[in-house]
């Protein structure tokens, strides 16, 4: 499991949901994690109440 699978388990994002990137920069105090997360173009998603696309 890399980091990337790390991170999407521990927030829950599933599929089509996609975390494209995750620089950590030490050079702040506390440490700063900056999570990028997307999808591919086009993606059609549910509603979270109904589920219609």
């Amino acid at each position: 499991m890399n980091s990337s699978d790390s991170f999407m388990l521990g927030l829950g994002l599933q599929a089509p949901w996609k975390l494209i990137d995750h620089p950590l920069n030490t050079e702040h105090s506390p440490y700063e994690l900056r999570l990028q997360v997307g999808a591919e173009r086009g993606v059609r998603y549910s509603c979270p109440e109904c589920g219609v696309a």
